[in-house]
């Protein structure tokens, strides 16, 4: 926040005039398991760029085949997989417990302790959260509670969040999307299904393809290669050169 202030005082202003739970990571009352998606119709819109160019009938037919592929592909990933956990889990996972062995803990209660770092922290077993705020919205372990799990000779396992585990991908990729051979479908007559085009008038030029961004995208400003000011090119540059 002192970096933004520094910056531009009106943004730390503006951030400031916000709920914490509503821009800050750390105080989302949710659970993000890591992932942060800020729309995500544009990842979805960008998957589908081939189908999107069909028409109905076909691009339903398009769509349907790339869900089919991928759900078979992720079960057979996941069946490589050995272990509790998914690796990129695993992998943080592995990291925290390094992260977490010289640090040192007190033990306050039966299942709370306090963990010196950086910064003092406050660890919950039974409720398993962390005063830093990580393992609650990421649900692994952070470095704390790694700590204290490890110097209270548990099972680091039982405190991973079961979606994050193998299992649970395999089951996320359960069900089945069947082969629909044509002799399967619905025979439509050819003119049922051909669509007439609407009444419009054909503008001039060719059609656009790329979508318009909004004001909010920053666009590097035009820079001259002669004279290094901004607002034109080499091409159109009328400032004089010293020698």
């Amino acid at each position: 926040m002192k970096e933004i202030y520094d910056m531009d005082p009106r943004a730390y202003n503006s951030a400031v005039n916000y709920s914490l739970d509503q821009w800050a990571n750390a105080f989302f009352p949710g659970i993000r398991y890591e992932h942060v998606t800020s729309n995500v119709a544009e990842s979805f819109n960008n998957w589908i760029r081939e189908a999107r160019m069909l028409r109905i009938l076909q691009m339903v037919e398009h769509i349907r085949k790339q869900i089919m592929v991928r759900m078979s592909n992720r079960r057979l990933l996941a069946d490589k997989w050995v272990g509790y956990l998914c690796p990129q889990a695993e992998m943080v996972l592995k990291e925290n417990i390094e992260k977490g062995r010289p640090l040192d803990v007190k033990q306050a209660a039966a299942d709370i302790f306090e963990v010196q770092a950086h910064k003092t922290t406050r660890v919950d077993l039974e409720k398993k959260t962390c005063t830093c705020r990580a393992w609650d919205v990421m649900r692994i372990p952070c470095k704390h509670a790694c700590a204290v799990i490890s110097y209270m000779k548990r099972d680091i396992y039982q405190y991973c969040d079961w979606f994050m585990s193998i299992e649970a991908f395999k089951k996320s990729y359960d069900p089945i999307l069947y082969p629909i051979p044509d002799y399967e479908k619905r025979s439509v007559p050819r003119d049922e299904i051909e669509l007439l085009p609407p009444h419009t008038i054909k503008r001039k030029g060719r059609n656009k393809t790329r979508r318009i961004n909004n004001r909010t995208v920053y666009k590097r400003p035009l820079k001259c290669s002669r004279c290094h000011s901004e607002g034109h090119n080499r091409a159109t540059c009328n400032e004089p050169i010293a020698d």
